[in-house]
């Protein structure tokens, strides 16, 4: 047997582990999902949007959950459906990128960050992340992040994110010491961005930005501002949010908070000119969260399931 037939064995051997650790916990955690998840609401809501009647305007340019939810029948079943496959795609990811150990943050952090208001595209937001870091990782060229973006927008406005590190990642890089900026991939991050806009404008309808009140916060067809909200909420002395009803505890949102600073950290120092525009995105991410997000759904912290990942790299070693 040559040296090179071994290595593709070997190789063979381990990404079929992979799979199958993949398929394993993707089964086990789709016992909690079961467990904890609201199914029949998020099916309703994503069929409101397919019938572009959405709960909310600003779900209407989410259609890519829908859709494939749809393809697989529309109901309970189908909702589950896209779980398993979702949570086998990401958790194969993270073994690819880090190994045993990528696997388990993966799957630990889901578990984590699971919510009883659980809508089909929280489902799809690992993935969609998971195959970003991938491709900051392998240093793909813009292409890759183009055709990701063009299939993450229609899931949820967070892959403008995306396209911000396209532009901040090759201002980055040329800080910290290369030979020349990346046109390409700083123009194609910007040409993301603008087409993103129009699509959401166009799918969302053309009211402008006219905020309406959404009980004490404040709601368009495009984002929500709940700043005020999640301030008011958050009681420190009970050490609970307040009519929230997912029982997230000061404590535990401190405790998510500096494990993604850490994470931060942990990759720029690592490699700076690799990883620093990584590690600005999320940053915006995370101050973006009390704004417009709801601080007392843990589902909110989705994204960074993926930096934990990757900063996990080499552990497994």
């Amino acid at each position: 047997m040559t040296a090179e037939l071994r290595r593709t064995r070997e190789t063979a051997r381990a990404y079929a582990l992979g799979g199958c650790l993949a398929i394993l916990c993707a089964v086990a955690q789709l016992r909690l999902v079961q467990f904890i998840c609201n199914i029949d609401l998020p099916v309703k809501v994503a069929q409101g949007v397919l019938a572009w009647h959405p709960e909310w305007p600003l779900y209407q340019s989410r259609l890519l959950a829908p859709s494939l939810l749809w393809l697989l029948g529309s109901n309970a079943t189908a909702y589950l459906l896209l779980a398993f496959f979702a949570l086998t795609i990401g958790g194969w990811l993270s073994w690819n990128l880090s190994g045993l150990a990528g696997l388990a943050i993966y799957h630990a952090a889901f578990a984590i960050l699971l919510s009883p208001l659980f809508y089909p595209w929280d489902i799809l937001e690992p993935v969609v992340f998971m195959v970003f870091v991938s491709f900051v990782a392998a240093g793909r060229s813009q292409w890759w992040f183009v055709g990701l973006y063009a299939v993450a927008i229609f899931n949820r406005q967070t892959a403008q994110f995306i396209a911000m590190w396209m532009v901040v990642d090759p201002l980055c890089r040329r800080i910290f010491g290369a030979r020349r900026l990346d046109r390409k991939m700083l123009v194609a991050g910007i040409a993301c961005m603008v087409a993103g806009v129009a699509m959401i404008w166009n799918i969302q309808g053309r009211a402008g930005f006219v905020l309406a009140k959404n009980g004490n916060a404040w709601l368009n067809d495009y984002f929500q501002y709940r700043l005020g909200p999640n301030l008011s909420d958050l009681d420190i002395l009970d050490g609970a949010f307040r009519d929230v009803g997912f029982h997230v505890t000061p404590v535990i949102l401190l405790a998510i908070i500096g494990l993604i600073l850490g994470a931060v950290v942990h990759l720029v120092r690592r490699d700076p000119e690799r990883f620093l525009g990584l590690g600005l995105m999320y940053l915006t991410i995370l101050a973006a969260i009390p704004a417009f997000g709801i601080f007392g759904e843990t589902r909110v912290f989705l994204d960074f399931i993926p930096l934990f990942v990757v900063a996990g790299i080499g552990l497994s070693n």
